[in-house]
């Protein structure tokens, strides 16, 4: 079993009188699932956490990107999850033994490289630590503004759902990380094991259906969080209406046009090219166009 070495500043192994700061040393946990490495003496080594910079504090946890040696090897990018709150010590073993067992197919992938949790004591705080492979920033607006990366980000999503047997619980941007193009999953404390029931695949700009029709609320959600579907209900002129009722132009304007002083040639000019515009997202099917 490996042991962590943190050798950087936490907040809580400082000394007074510019001393060099305490190293804290924690012992691997085996998480829930597992079976206990002892006897493999190639797994007894001590993993180095250098040069740390905190991230993100959250009321669970907090985050320290830093860099870990193990041995003679290049020190390689890594985040460290840590927490000393005594509620929350389940909490991160729970998300470990996500990792190491559910997720362990598509680690370096779907989600991170998981290197181990840590527990122990250090002076009078219990803490408990986690290692993951550092996958870069979350996901920001370039990322929302490419459908390619989002499309696939639901590809990814699916794929723990149905081959992964999980739901991940928390899906929004800061909880996805952008690793060589693609979406990389983080954050899975609130994750269960699912069996996703979803009946239909997303198409990109199709109305969204209903989420008992699809099937799967988390992804259900995620097409319509993401851009994915196309509205399932518009606003035009005087009202909003379901894309279901538009069938042609024409009739766009006779369901929407409630008053007397918009002209009905220039409502139905417009109502052309907004329907245009519903065809070209995949919204409506081309035969609006000449109905």
């Amino acid at each position: 079993m490996s042991t962590l070495r943190i050798e950087f500043d936490i907040g809580i192994n400082w000394n007074e009188d510019d001393a060099p700061i305490d190293p804290i040393i924690l012992p691997q946990l085996t998480p829930p699932g597992m079976l206990s490495n002892d006897s493999d003496s190639s797994q007894s080594d001590t993993l180095y956490m250098r040069q740390g910079k905190r991230i993100h504090r959250g009321r669970r946890a907090i985050v320290f990107a830093c860099q870990m040696q193990q041995g003679e090897e290049t020190p390689i990018d890594v985040v460290l999850k840590l927490t000393t709150l005594k509620a929350h010590h389940d909490d991160l073993v729970k998300e470990a033994g996500f990792y190491e067992n559910q997720l362990a197919a598509v680690q370096g992938n779907v989600v991170p490289w998981f290197y181990g949790i840590f527990q122990g004591q250090f002076r009078s705080r219990f803490m408990t630590c986690m290692v993951l492979e550092h996958c870069g920033e979350p996901m920001g607006q370039a990322q929302y503004e490419d459908i390619d990366f989002k499309a696939e980000l639901i590809n990814r999503l699916g794929y723990l759902h149905s081959f992964c047997g999980i739901e991940h619980g928390d899906v929004r941007d800061s909880n996805i990380l952008v690793k060589d193009g693609f979406a990389v999953f983080i954050d899975f404390e609130y994750a269960r094991p699912h069996k996703c029931e979803r009946t239909m695949m997303i198409e990109i700009g199709k109305p969204w259906p209903q989420e008992l029709e699809f099937g799967c609320i988390e992804l259900h959600d995620a097409g319509k969080d993401f851009g994915l579907w196309g509205p399932a209900i518009v606003e035009f002129l005087d009202g909003c209406i379901s894309v279901y009722q538009i069938t042609s132009a024409k009739r766009l304007v006779e369901l929407t046009l409630r008053n007397e002083y918009t002209d009905p040639a220039d409502a139905l000019e417009e109502a052309r090219e907004f329907v245009q515009y519903l065809v070209d997202i995949g919204t409506l099917p081309k035969s609006a166009l000449t109905n």
